[in-house]
């Protein structure tokens, strides 16, 4: 867990933390230079949640450079497109 002090807002406790791969972690398909050291780090305090439409096929080699099949609280979800716009899925899977 990360706790974030907010001032008068009070404590804020952190269990999650909710990545889109392609643009966020990732250029072009490819991780970005740090990312598996910082992902492992912060999978040490908080669950991280990977979510993708794999645009680049490239997810499957991603998930094996992060370990995430080794990893307990990492997990990787595929957005599909007959489920509907990105945006909205990732919306539904952060709510839910």
């Amino acid at each position: 867990m990360i706790t974030v002090d907010q001032g008068r807002d009070g404590i804020l406790e952190l269990k999650h933390a909710v990545f889109d791969v392609n643009g966020t972690l990732t250029r072009d398909g490819q991780l970005v230079d740090g990312v598996i050291e910082r992902m492992h780090a912060l999978g040490q305090l908080v669950e991280v949640h990977l979510l993708t439409a794999d645009t680049y096929g490239t997810q499957e080699h991603i998930n094996q450079l992060l370990a995430v099949d080794k990893l307990p609280n990492m997990r990787t979800t595929v957005l599909k497109s007959e489920d509907g716009p990105e945006d909205e899925q990732t919306a539904r899977y952060v709510t839910s």
